[in-house]
């Protein structure tokens, strides 16, 4: 479900780039709370 949305933005790999935003996301969240930020994504197999 999520890798379909994402094809829909970009042409890069779809993991590569959700990977790319969640990241960019902690980081500034991170900056914003002074404190570390870890964002975990669960998919389970078979969907």
């Amino acid at each position: 479900m999520i890798n379909e949305l994402l094809k829909n933005f970009s042409n890069e790999k779809p993991s590569n780039l959700l990977k790319t935003i969640l990241n960019d996301t902690a980081k500034s969240l991170s900056k914003k709370f002074n404190r570390d930020i870890f964002i975990f994504i669960h998919e389970p197999q078979g969907i």
